[in-house]
């Protein structure tokens, strides 16, 4: 009898058993932020906070283990719904071959007076994100400088902090891919941001180059012709100074450094320029042979590397950087020599007159091409800018 019960018993269990199983409930999906949707759609945002940005980027598409493609299909390509030279030279941000890398630009937040973008780094072979930051409409650099390679090219921008006619000053910088065309070399200085640019002086270098040399700017704005011979390790992310040993023995006479400029000095810069806070902080970077001789060099700007040359004094044992504020990054670094004698041709445009450059406003300068032969070319401007917005004091 009880054998009996516990049958009844097990077979009614297991016809309540064989219903259909309690639901599992799935996990909520989570939920996609706006300036998502809007960069994928090929429009942007009214307002982001960037610390939002952040927090989501380092969840989704990790530096170092997101490729392109992920970033692609996560944001779309940076270029959708482009209509327009103007938007297209914003965001365009392809860099010469030297450079190694890969530049995308997204535009997050754009509207009256404003601009916030997000700029993304590739390693241009293995295509992995390296690195990621963010960069303003007004940031303190202009104008753009385009060369002409049958297209145009962003080279970068020049006149970094030259804000008001106070602050006027020189820049040199180098134009990798200019070249020749219909025997004129062709220059494009671009106003993309709410200012007004004034440029009263403009010179192009063309330097001839044998097989091995490069040409890149001294800190004091010379053209300098110099030939790698070894590069060396640099690591700013845990401390502000480095010291790198030299062989007092060897013939090395230039250390170059290839550098661009943080979003941390770029706040800071717009919180000096727009908003009316005393500026404090040290800006410049350091460079010292054996603790002694110390030249500081000037901010270069955000986003486009620039590579400056020094030259080593004789029997230099050990060189010191300080990159103090977080305000610098500094990329690579070579040992190399530099060639005494080089030959530098300095033109003037073809029509030397001073400009001034609205917003969207643009000019082209013009110089005659050299005959023949390996050239490398360097723009020299003088001139200063005027934001068009009024500075509101603290914030």
């Amino acid at each position: 009898m009880k054998t009996n019960l516990l049958i009844i018993l097990l077979a009614i269990a297991g016809t309540i058993g064989c219903g259909k199983p309690a639901p599992v409930e799935e996990p909520r999906a989570e939920k996609e932020p706006p300036w998502v949707t809007a960069l994928r759609e090929g429009s942007t945002s009214n307002t982001v906070a960037i610390a939002e940005v952040k927090a989501w980027l380092e969840k989704n598409l990790p530096e170092g283990k997101a490729t392109q493609q992920d970033v692609a299909a996560a944001l779309g390509r940076p270029e959708k719904n482009v209509n327009s030279w103007v938007q297209m030279s914003r965001i365009n941000l392809d860099r010469p071959k030297r450079d190694n890398e890969e530049l995308w630009q997204y535009t997050l937040v754009e509207n009256s007076g404003t601009g916030t973008y997000l700029v993304m780094q590739f390693d241009p072979e293995k295509q992995i994100l390296l690195d990621c930051t963010f960069s303003y409409w007004i940031c303190g650099f202009c104008p753009h400088v385009f060369a002409f390679d049958g297209g145009w090219r962003l080279e970068g921008k020049m006149l970094a902090g030259c804000v008001g006619a106070e602050r006027a000053g020189t820049d040199t910088m180098l134009l990798p891919r200019l070249q020749a065309r219909d025997g004129r070399l062709r220059v494009r200085l671009s106003n993309l941001a709410p200012e007004t640019d004034y440029v009263s002086h403009a010179q192009l270098a063309a330097v001839p180059l044998k097989e091995g040399e490069e040409l890149d700017i001294s800190e004091t704005g010379q053209p300098i012709v110099w030939c790698a011979q070894k590069e060396l390790p640099v690591d700013f992310s845990q401390t502000d100074e480095i010291s790198l040993p030299v062989n007092p023995n060897s013939d090395s006479d230039v250390l170059v450094l290839e550098v661009r400029n943080t979003l941390a000095f770029e706040t800071e810069m717009r919180s000096v320029f727009l908003d009316g806070k005393k500026e404090t902080a040290q800006t410049t970077l350091e460079v010292s042979f054996d603790g002694e001789k110390k030249v500081e060099v000037q901010p270069v700007g955000t986003k486009f590397l620039r590579r400056i040359v020094f030259a080593i004094p004789s029997a230099t044992r050990k060189i010191t950087l300080r990159a103090p504020n977080k305000f610098w990054h500094t990329r690579r670094l070579w040992l190399g020599q530099q060639n005494k004698k080089p030959a530098i041709y300095w033109q003037s445009p073809t029509q030397p007159k001073p400009l001034r450059l609205n917003l969207n406003e643009h000019a082209v300068l013009n110089f005659p091409a050299p005959i023949d032969g390996r050239f490398a070319f360097a723009l020299r401007l003088r001139g200063y800018y005027e934001f068009d917005v009024a500075p509101t004091g603290n914030r």
